[in-house]
């Protein structure tokens, strides 16, 4: 089996540094790129392909929307995660909608990298309870003028359950159903509210604050 390959990105080399060690403790994790600044990363990743991007978004020379906006253009197989020591709704809502994957707070345990690169490198998000929380209750509302797209009671509940991480397993087990029916309840939302991922599932109900 072939190890994750991982690019970090920030802009202090002693936290790049500790972070490549910490993930590298994992025989299925391998960092291949580090880099100080957005721009050298995107040179780097033209030379070097990874799988997941981890990617500090305090970085000063370049706004990371417009890296991740890059990235999510012109490497769409790779998945990016971002960490922070800020929990900017806002900030957060606008790296989702460049195509951000995940979100880490510096304040997390240091197993949730782990967790965070298999669910993106899996074609997964990652946002834990605190960032979903907070995403939920983002004041810029959009008002929902398609009365189509209301979800129905079952449905509401299905994407609280997302938010709070539950995997299709943990679905079925809380709602009494078989996995594969989770799988098309997911799908007939998707279609209802007319997105094509979960990523775009969450960017939907977080812009219209339907949970």
């Amino acid at each position: 089996m072939q190890p994750i390959r991982i690019a970090i990105a920030g802009e202090h080399a002693l936290l790049r540094n500790g972070l490549k060690v910490f993930i590298q403790k994992d025989p299925e994790l391998i960092v291949r790129i580090e880099s100080g600044n957005g721009q050298d990363l995107l040179k780097k990743m033209a030379r070097t392909r990874v799988d997941v991007v981890v990617i500090d978004v305090s970085m000063q020379d370049e706004h990371c929307i417009h890296i991740m906006q890059q990235i999510n253009r012109d490497y769409k197989e790779t998945g990016v995660i971002c960490f922070s020591m800020h929990d900017d709704p806002k900030v957060i809502y606008e790296l989702i909608q460049a195509g951000v994957k995940g979100y880490l707070l510096k304040s997390e345990e240091p197993k949730e990298i782990f967790t965070a690169i298999r669910s993106v490198h899996a074609g997964k998000q990652f946002f834990n309870f605190e960032i979903t929380s907070k995403l939920l209750e983002f004041k810029d509302k959009k008002p929902l003028n398609d009365p189509d797209k209301e979800p129905n009671p079952r449905q509401k509940t299905l994407l609280q359950l997302i938010f709070d991480e539950c995997n299709d397993h943990d679905i079925a087990q809380k709602l009494n159903l078989t996995i594969r029916r989770v799988g098309t309840l997911k799908n007939e939302l998707m279609e209802k509210l007319g997105v094509k991922t979960t990523v775009g599932l969450i960017k939907f109900v977080v812009e219209h604050k339907l949970v």
